[in-house]
């Protein structure tokens, strides 16, 4: 949608009067969106951050996830096609009826979690420590009518005091970007926040952390759905299978190792 001010052509003509270097960062579309609700001051200021590297969703302050508008900011992830993937897998292990409960640990915007309770009647607790992104997950779940629980806090302390629900599904993007990944971040990735990608050293960080909880979890019928990086998969793999779970590594649409299950039992490919 644009601003009613400008005519698609106005848009265009303006398009066309910016510097050959800045129309090589900043496509059409994307200016066309930039000027969306603003005059030309404002316009002007956008185009200057998005120049810089900025994300266009942060500049806008939305992003879509699923179907779903979701308002971001500095303080959380950028909701990214590929994260999908947790969506979909849950709502078929859902299926099933085995899972009573689900939350969304390292929740961020809420996108994951959200994008759950919109598509199946079932609760969903969301859970975040950071305070600016538990911000942001609060602003969405008002947007959508509050459709889901939040819970501010640390989801490590939160399991190893037994507040996880029996038969929970836990769905997971945690940080897992290694130390080398960190220093090479593209300009886009490096606006957002760090606490949300640096995975510690090798990345895994997180699951190390994961394997000393899943015994008991999934004594209790919980199972996980955990996002990983491209080359990540067979590590969390074995990392998880040496507490006796049920691991399966899943590929994205670009052949990606992306998401790594751990379960009682071995489950279905399409589930």
């Amino acid at each position: 949608m644009r601003d009613k001010m400008y005519t698609e052509q106005k848009l265009y003509d303006m398009y066309n009067e910016l510097s050959p270097q800045a129309r090589a960062v900043l496509t059409r579309r994307e200016y066309i969106w930039l000027a969306a609700g603003c005059d030309n001051d404002t316009l002007d200021a956008r185009v200057a951050r998005r120049l810089t590297g900025e994300p266009l969703q942060y500049i806008i302050g939305d992003g879509d996830f699923y179907g779903h508008t979701f308002y971001v900011g500095r303080g959380v992830l950028i909701p990214r096609p590929e994260t999908e993937m947790l969506v979909e897998l849950a709502l078929a292990r859902l299926g099933c009826r085995r899972y009573g409960y689900v939350e969304d640990w390292c929740a961020g915007s809420g996108c994951v979690g959200i994008s759950v309770a919109l598509a199946c009647d079932i609760g969903v607790t969301c859970v975040e420590r950071d305070g600016a992104a538990f911000d942001v997950l609060l602003r969405n779940n008002a947007r959508y009518n509050n459709a889901v629980l939040c819970r501010r806090g640390d989801i490590f302390r939160r399991a190893g005091e037994g507040r996880v629900a029996d038969n929970t599904l836990i769905l997971v993007n945690p940080p897992y970007l290694n130390k080398d990944e960190m220093r090479e971040l593209q300009p886009e990735v490096a606006h957002e926040p760090a606490v949300a990608l640096y995975g510690g050293r090798d990345g895994l960080y997180f699951y190390r952390r994961m394997a000393g909880l899943l015994p008991a979890l999934l004594q209790r019928g919980c199972g996980v759905i955990a996002e990983v990086g491209g080359t990540q998969g067979e590590a969390v793999a074995a990392l998880w299978r040496e507490c006796g779970a049920a691991v399966q590594i899943r590929r994205d649409y670009s052949g990606q190792e992306r998401v790594v299950t751990a379960d009682t039992q071995r489950v279905t490919r399409d589930a």
